[in-house]
């Protein structure tokens, strides 16, 4: 089901640069048994690898010499980054090489059911292999840096990722703290992982979700492309930075550069350990035992030392000399067992809203009643409302398109909204000033206006018709409606019946625009806003006291990141 908003065939496009230019690594195109000595020729086998594998299973390649069924095997190896694999397998992805694998080692089993996710891949892709090496995430740390720290420091938490309100996230780590950064969790497995081991971390229950949610909006500001820019940004002491990456990345920086060597920190609540399956990816039977026969070398002691040698554990987690001469005094975490397929697929879709992006109109109620005080406080309704979305312009990454308009009645000649901010995205400029600083600049000087009523259903039809004609594919097309009240224009506005039909008439399936009322205090209409919000696939927040409107902003929040369903923690 597409989220709210979201044309429906839309997907997020993501430019797998490390995937697009994979190399073919040829190992082994011919073994010690030839052609010569084998009935029906050679058997050739084509074999996928993670990058960081790939160099030990080609060497292993270059030496197998079996014969199945009497016929000679060769084995072809190359490199393909598991999402850009997963992506090939399900057939919804081309490759540079035509030929499709007959099997696969991405770096973590969680890949399997994304290749099976098409009937393609559920035919062709096995749902298990067994595990050729593993490797923990870890944080890991400039050892520079790491020597300016306090010895008896802490190791690192989960929790820590994890934010409590609107407000506390950003791209700013506090004074004296490496700032954060991820790497993309929909092309890596050190990125999703990451966020599976934060949603087990965070507070059980339904209280949990606000937390992970902010955090994941938190992230949009600071991922990296792949682990390789991850590595080389935290080994950069002049700027520091920590991060999730695989224990092996940290053995590789260090085997390569010791002058800028990381530190391995295990979090301590465990870790989730990429596992690195060998996957059957053919059907053919004489194929997939070639497959099995090279399986087995792979799991054969010989393999098990170049395993260890390359800086990976083995598949029990057992850490050789190896990893330890480059990841000096390092530990075993304890596992930490990911989510379920349903859950981490929910993550996954979760993350994926989020990076898409959005484009979003703010409507924002200025009638007289928004000047009331909200009890307990000294903030007016209005500033109530305004605290809260500039705060929430902070969730929102550089390229999502914002524009304001506040309404009453009449406050536009006979109109009764008026442009307050025009839509763009918020790292443009205008008048020497950011679309971001721009809109704060507006919620601030906001003011109720005198002598006005609530013109509601002929701003919500106006700003629904303007973000059909200005609808941008593949992102969230949004009208966020703010009020504290119902439509009160005697005799001048439309009705709720002929706002409904217009909405019917005029919606487009291909071009769809969802309206979200956020509306608070004992005037509203929540039955009349939820009509509304129905008719565009989506959802009205309504509660009746003002000072909780931030955890109705949280609440709509959420919605837009896990439409149908929430992986509630």
């Amino acid at each position: 089901m597409p989220g709210i908003g979201i044309r429906p065939g839309d997907t997020l496009s993501r430019a797998r640069l490390a995937a697009a230019v994979a190399t073919v690594a040829v190992a082994g195109l011919l073994s010690s048994c030839s052609a010569s000595s084998s009935s029906g020729g050679c058997l050739e086998i084509r074999v996928a690898v993670t990058p960081e594998l790939e160099p030990v299973v080609a060497r292993q390649a270059a030496g197998f010499d079996r014969k199945v069924d009497g016929r000679c095997v060769s084995v072809r190896v190359r490199s393909l980054a598991p999402s850009h694999g997963a992506a090939v397998l399900t057939g919804q992805e081309l490759d540079q090489d035509p030929s499709r694998p007959d099997a696969w080692v991405p770096d973590s089993s969680l890949w399997i059911p994304v290749a099976r996710a098409t009937t393609l891949g559920a035919t062709n892709v096995a749902a298990s292999g067994p595990s050729l090496a593993s490797s923990p995430l870890v944080f890991a740390l400039s050892a520079k840096v790491a020597a300016k720290m306090p010895a008896d420091r802490p190791r690192p938490s989960w929790k820590e990722l994890l934010v409590q309100k609107v407000g506390d996230e950003g791209g700013t780590a506090p004074s004296g703290k490496p700032a954060f950064e991820l790497a993309d969790p929909a092309t890596t497995t050190a990125g999703l992982g990451t966020l599976l081991a934060m949603h087990r971390n965070a507070p059980h229950g339904a209280s949990g979700l606000a937390p992970f949610a902010v955090s994941l909006y938190g992230f949009e500001f600071r991922t990296t492309p792949d682990v390789s820019t991850l590595v080389s940004h935290i080994a950069d002491a002049s700027k520091p930075v920590t991060g999730i990456v695989p224990e092996q990345a940290v053995w590789a920086q260090n085997s390569a550069d010791p002058d800028a060597a990381l530190v391995a920190l295990p979090p301590a609540e465990g870790s989730i350990y990429l596992d690195y399956p060998y996957v059957t990816t053919t059907k053919d039977h004489q194929r997939a035992d070639a497959v099995a026969a090279f399986g087995r070398t792979l799991r054969s002691p010989a393999t098990r030392d170049a395993v260890d040698a390359a800086g990976f554990r083995a598949p029990d987690h057992e850490a050789g000399d190896g990893l330890w001469r480059a990841v000096p005094g390092g530990v075993e975490p304890d596992t930490l067992t990911p989510p379920s397929t349903a859950v981490t697929a929910q993550i996954r879709r979760m993350w994926s809203r989020i990076a898409l992006g959005s484009q979003l109109l703010v409507l924002l109620d200025v009638s007289p009643s928004m000047g009331d005080s909200v009890p307990g406080t000294d903030l007016t309704r209005l500033g109530a409302i305004t605290k809260v979305a500039a705060q929430g312009l902070r969730l929102f990454g550089p390229t999502t398109e914002n524009g304001l308009w506040m309404f009453a009645t009449k406050l536009d000649g006979d109109r009764d909204y008026k442009e307050a901010v025009p839509l763009a995205r918020l790292d443009s400029t205008h008048d020497g000033k950011t679309q971001r600083e721009r809109l704060e600049e507006a919620y601030a000087g906001a003011q109720p206006k005198p002598h006005t009523r609530t013109g509601l259903y002929d701003s919500i039809l106006a700003s629904y018709e303007y973000m059909q004609k200005k609808y941008a594919p593949n992102r969230n097309n949004l009208v966020v409606v703010f009020t504290d009240g119902k439509d009160h224009d005697p005799g001048a506005g439309i009705s709720l019946d002929t706002l409904l039909d217009r909405i019917r008439q005029e919606s487009d399936s291909m071009r769809p625009v969802a309206i979200i009322p956020i509306a608070f205090g004992k005037d509203i209409d929540p039955t009349a806003l939820n009509k509304i919000a129905d008719l565009t696939g989506s959802e009205a927040f309504v509660t009746l006291n003002p000072d909780q409107i931030q955890q109705v902003f949280l609440k709509m929040l959420i919605r837009l990141t896990c439409d149908p369903e929430c992986p509630v923690p």
